[in-house]
């Protein structure tokens, strides 16, 4: 009897043992299974994202400013520059929608290849610009590295003179003048973006004085927000005024875009894009026609922990060139 009994027992250890083995391997095997589904959801074809970039022109060649390119079913959009040049960035399975004022909308499906097109007397050329990149066996998305062409309304601007670069024969070089001004000035941490022909290189947000001059401490570039007043604060008042610098180098004339700027949308330009300009910018020839832009933006933050918004500039660009020593450093040779 005592043998049955210990027998018993020993029999149910040994299935108590198997099921919870069997547990455990069920529940590897679901999270196996779960992790290869999220996995899946996670990756993308390489053609799921690409940069369009376009123009269009009418009958005549002669290039449209103003024409709306938008995402049939979505709110994201732009329009065309001086040049009838536009860059959009979509998805796989996209449609674009095509507006202009005297011409009926057309829907443009777009496809992998570069296309020239006749849409109720708009020609249209569509090229495409792969973001992606892979990473060991997935492919991941990359950042978006396109800045709004044209820029975002809200800026203030000055076109640089010509000979600040006029040793220089490629884009590259041309990056390496302002790198160097930027370095000097403490403006170490940068993006750069693609644009038309050229590339935008954006500057981090930074505090500034009510004159337009930098702060240099070590918060110059670590508030977007006001934070709660300190003991000091009462004795030395932060002025509450902040900028971003934004390069534009191109061949290609631009007007502010119909779209406002507003400060998530820059702050996320000062964080994201290129950690260097890419090579294949950078061996490009800088024709007699190139030319920098500098767009300024100007935030305000009225009280404590109060969000930044874009403001109306109180300087003009050259001021605020002038007064964060920019404007002195791209001058020396």
């Amino acid at each position: 009897m005592q043998l049955r009994k210990l027998l018993n027992k020993e029999l149910g250890c040994q299935m108590n043992k198997v099921v919870l083995i069997k547990s455990i391997l069920l529940s590897v095997f679901i999270l196996c299974v779960y992790n290869i589904k999220v996995r899946a959801q996670n990756s993308y074809q390489v053609s799921d994202f690409n940069v369009v970039v376009g123009k269009i022109t009418d009958d005549e060649g002669n290039p449209l400013p103003g024409v709306t390119i938008r995402i049939k079913g979505k709110t994201i959009g732009t329009v065309t520059d001086g040049g009838g040049n536009f860059v959009i960035y979509v998805k796989k399975g996209d449609e674009l929608i095509v507006s202009f004022i005297g011409y009926s909308a057309s829907e443009i499906p777009l496809k992998d290849q570069p296309a020239s097109l006749n849409a109720n007397g708009l020609k249209i050329t569509l090229n495409y610009k792969n973001i992606l990149h892979v990473s060991g066996e997935e492919v991941r998305e990359s950042p978006i590295n396109v800045f709004p062409f044209p820029p975002l309304s809200g800026y203030t601007l000055a076109v640089l003179d010509n000979e600040i670069f006029d040793k220089t024969e490629t884009l590259g070089q041309m990056d390496k003048v302002l790198i160097r001004a930027l370095t000097s000035g403490g403006y170490d941490e940068r993006s750069y973006f693609i644009i038309p022909d050229g590339f935008a290189l954006v500057t981090r947000i930074e505090s500034i004085t009510d004159d337009g001059s930098s702060i240099f401490n070590s918060e110059r570039f670590a508030i977007n927000e006001l934070k709660s007043p300190t003991f000091s604060d009462f004795f030395a008042p932060r002025s509450g005024l902040f900028r971003m610098f934004a390069f534009i180098v191109t061949n290609k004339p631009f007007n502010p875009s119909l779209k406002d700027a507003d400060f998530e949308a820059l702050k996320k330009l000062s964080r994201v894009g290129y950690n260097i300009l890419p090579s294949d910018l950078a061996n490009k020839k800088k024709g007699k026609d190139y030319f920098c832009t500098v767009l300024v933006y100007e935030f305000v933050s009225t009280k404590p922990n109060s969000k930044l918004t874009v403001q109306s500039a109180h300087l003009t660009a050259y001021e605020h060139l002038q007064r964060s020593k920019l404007l002195l450093k791209l001058n020396s040779k």
